[in-house]
């Protein structure tokens, strides 16, 4: 009796609510905008830190290019969840 509930559970589709389309094109243009924000401050931290070795300055630039791979993880990790939602409509 309990396992034939258990497997009637098992059916259930995810659909999304009404008007969720827009919410989820926004959702896709802030990752969109995310990447290229991470993109540039990679591309910035590596700018910086060719400028702090050729003047002999403190090498901090390291942790701006750290932070921007990190956040791009963390996007792309954040996409699997996105694309989960977006398949459901």
């Amino acid at each position: 009796m309990i396992t034939e509930v258990v497997l009637a559970v098992e059916d259930l589709v995810p659909v999304a609510p009404p008007g969720s389309k827009g919410l989820l094109m926004l959702a896709q243009y802030g990752k969109w905008l995310a990447y290229l924000v991470a993109l540039c401050g990679i591309v910035y931290g590596g700018g910086r830190f060719a400028v702090e070795k050729w003047s002999g300055g403190a090498c901090e630039s390291p942790k701006v290019v750290a932070a921007s791979i990190i956040g791009g993880i963390i996007v792309a990790v954040s996409t699997t969840l996105l694309n989960t939602v977006v398949s459901a409509v």
